[in-house]
């Protein structure tokens, strides 16, 4: 210590983080301390004669996969790749949630995506939350109806939430699951990387007959 503003630095963000449950890096300068704790941490679910057995009620990566998201990494049935705000933005996650317009909540504001985005006047930009919201719409009532999701635990709005129902199930019911219940804990609706939360999403689609 030496009792300056010194050891108020910021410390552990310089190394590139190896993704636990992924084959994946993230590597953004000081948005490394970010990837190491956001990002999947449950393993990926693996099938024994084409079903898999879910043992929690709160199946699905983590509550905060944003790491892997931006890479690409860490789905069922999919291959993807880093998104454009991995790729183009230098800091990664520092840059968007800490910029000159943001405060010390972390939260996104509009006035710093303008610097890229001049014509930005939601975060649903170019459609794609609506999109990915619509995807997400369409695969919920195909999991309750495989009984994965769990109808009686209600949401702070009073909708059925996404806990998972512990039981065997098929291959393709998991992958589902998890895929759906990844682009949920992103909790970004697509933005932070919108090709791979599509695949993601039309992947589970597919799977569930949809």
């Amino acid at each position: 210590m030496s009792y300056t503003g010194a050891d108020w630095a910021l410390t552990g963000g310089a190394a590139a983080v190896s993704l636990e449950r992924s084959d994946g890096t993230y590597d953004k300068g000081s948005a490394n301390l970010c990837a190491q704790c956001h990002q999947i941490r449950h393993p990926r679910p693996a099938a024994t004669d084409g079903m898999i057995e879910v043992t929690s009620t709160r199946f699905g990566p983590h509550h905060g996969v944003e790491s892997n998201m931006a890479v690409g990494e860490g789905g069922m049935g999919v291959t993807g790749a880093p998104g454009g705000h991995y790729n183009l933005i230098d800091a990664g996650c520092v840059s968007c949630h800490m910029g000159e317009n943001t405060d010390h909540g972390f939260e996104a504001e509009l006035g710093t995506c303008e610097g890229c985005h001049s014509d930005i006047e939601s975060f649903d930009y170019n459609g794609t939350q609506t999109e990915i919201q619509a995807l997400l719409d369409q695969i919920k009532p195909l999991l309750i109806a495989e009984g994965i999701i769990d109808v009686t635990i209600l949401d702070d709005d009073g909708e059925i939430g996404n806990r998972s129902v512990p039981g065997t199930y098929s291959e393709e019911v998991v992958n589902a699951m998890w895929n759906y219940m990844y682009v949920i804990e992103d909790h970004s609706f697509g933005v932070h990387n919108p090709g791979f939360a599509r695949a993601l999403l039309e992947y589970s689609l597919t799977a569930l007959g949809g």
